[in-house]
């Protein structure tokens, strides 16, 4: 739910400015560093935040900052195997250290996994063409090779074709007069394009696409989805700009709270023993006084300050002010024709 509501309660917003250095507990384990998985915990609140019965509480991702310390080829990303296989030879399984790569470091890499797993004593080499940003493969024997990064190779939603830029099919190589090679499509290293902030707050406010098999779409309670513009090593900062994603909760207190860094996979990313922060709002809104009003304040297209949520609160209790009054009046009235 993205409207724009006007807060209309005494206590309109609340923030909860949170750090996950300071989590009751995480939950598992990253899948590359094997450390405490810092971008899925739980935190617990001192105070609990409550509301009326009748006033809804609303929470939306006010800024969040992760260090950028996310591998792009991890075991996490599913990314950083595939299968060698030479004709007439079992096929050998590739797997690339986890770690932050750039062309020119995966190219200093990978030709020495695929040399050492030659069954046929082959030299395999890289180049790259900055052009088209595609690599080509080059083996120094006439044996035909090929690079499988399909399922059928038994790993799952494997990615690594796409990183090297390759579909998720069995390659083979060609040979021609000069050189036994295959070469690929675009490669694509940017792995984590962004990052969703997802909340456990019982509460379905996001719809997901997904590429696995057995879900093309399901609801979520995503806060936030932070685009990764930075390098490796920086901080990704994030404020969202006009309206924010808010999700509407279905319950009136609030003690502990489960946050979680999400890929576009959604998994918990792991950030390698980093600490991410973030703070969410809490807003307060009684639907119910919008009604009788000229406008409805959700249809607006600005967001609420203090001077007009101070309007509405003056406009409210002026209104409770005037039938009390009158109602005294008419009390009054009512004792002086029995007197």
């Amino acid at each position: 739910m993205s409207a724009t509501y006007t807060l209309n309660t005494f206590d309109s917003s609340v923030n909860i400015h949170i750090n996950s250095a300071d989590s009751d507990a995480v939950i598992g384990t990253g899948v590359d560093s094997n450390l405490p998985s810092t971008s899925d915990f739980t935190i617990t609140l001192e105070d609990t935040i409550m509301s009326d019965e009748n006033v809804s509480i609303l929470v939306s991702l006010e800024s969040c900052s992760i260090p950028y310390s996310v591998y792009n080829v991890s075991l996490a990303l599913v990314n950083n195997k595939f299968y060698l296989y030479e004709t007439g030879h079992p096929s050998v399984l590739i797997t690339i250290p986890s770690r932050n790569y750039d062309v020119d470091s995966m190219m200093q890499t990978l030709p020495g996994l695929l040399t050492a797993a030659s069954a046929v004593n082959a030299t395999y080499d890289m180049s790259y063409d900055e052009s088209l940003f595609k690599f080509t493969f080059i083996s120094d024997k006439t044996t035909i090779f090929s690079l499988d990064f399909s399922s059928d190779a038994g790993i799952v939603n494997n990615q690594a074709g796409s990183l090297l830029g390759f579909f998720k099919t069995n390659n083979t190589s060609q040979i021609t007069l000069t050189q036994n090679s295959l070469t690929g499509h675009s490669v694509n290293f940017n792995t984590v394009p962004f990052i969703l902030i997802d909340s456990e707050f019982g509460t379905r406010g996001a719809i997901m696409t997904s590429a696995l098999g057995d879900r093309t779409t399901f609801m979520t309670g995503v806060l936030g989805k932070i685009q990764v513009n930075e390098n490796f090593g920086e901080m990704i900062n994030y404020v969202p700009q006009g309206n924010r994603h808010t999700l509407v909760l279905n319950r009136k207190r609030i003690h502990n709270l489960r946050i979680t860094a999400r890929d576009q996979l959604f998994n918990a990313i792991d950030l390698n023993g980093a600490f991410m922060s973030l703070t969410l709002t809490m807003d307060f809104v009684d639907f119910g006084i919008t009604q009788g009003m000229e406008e409805d304040p959700r249809e607006k297209n600005h967001l609420s300050t203090r001077d007009e949520i101070n309007e509405v609160l003056k406009n409210t209790l002026q209104q409770q002010g005037n039938y009390l009054s009158e109602e005294l009046e008419d009390r009054n009235k009512l004792i002086q024709l029995l007197l």
